[in-house]
């Protein structure tokens, strides 16, 4: 079955070969973008990756440094609630004839003290 014969001219043919040219380069293109697309997928991917990585680790860090920081504060309540409940002898007296008399023995051996320290570094 033979159809009718057509005649094409040259300007015709040369467009059909542009065209067909241009529709393979098109799709040397679109396969060049698609695997460029591909690779910045692998890239992202492996970035998102890492920031989970990155991000569990920073939230067992914190996991860490939340429940250190829970056992300091509980061992700091615990030491104040021992210590307050001790009664320390330094600390024990108040304003009574002997307590101004401790005051008295501890400002003159201070002041002693000082006048010592500035007689021995004016003869130096």
């Amino acid at each position: 079955m033979n159809g009718p014969e057509v005649t094409i001219t040259w300007e015709t043919y040369q467009t059909y070969v542009r065209r067909l040219q241009e529709a393979e380069n098109g799709e040397e293109e679109y396969k060049k973008r698609y695997i460029d697309s591909q690779k910045h997928l692998k890239t992202t991917e492996e970035k998102i990756y890492n920031c989970d990585l990155e991000l569990q680790e920073e939230k067992q860090k914190n996991h860490f440094l939340t429940a250190e920081n829970k056992f300091l504060k509980e061992e700091l309540i615990r030491l104040q609630e021992e210590t307050g409940t001790q009664q320390r002898p330094e600390c024990s007296w108040t304003w009574s004839p002997e307590g101004l008399v401790k005051l008295a023995l501890c400002v003159g051996v201070v002041t002693a003290g000082a006048a010592l320290l500035a007689k021995a570094f004016k003869f130096i």
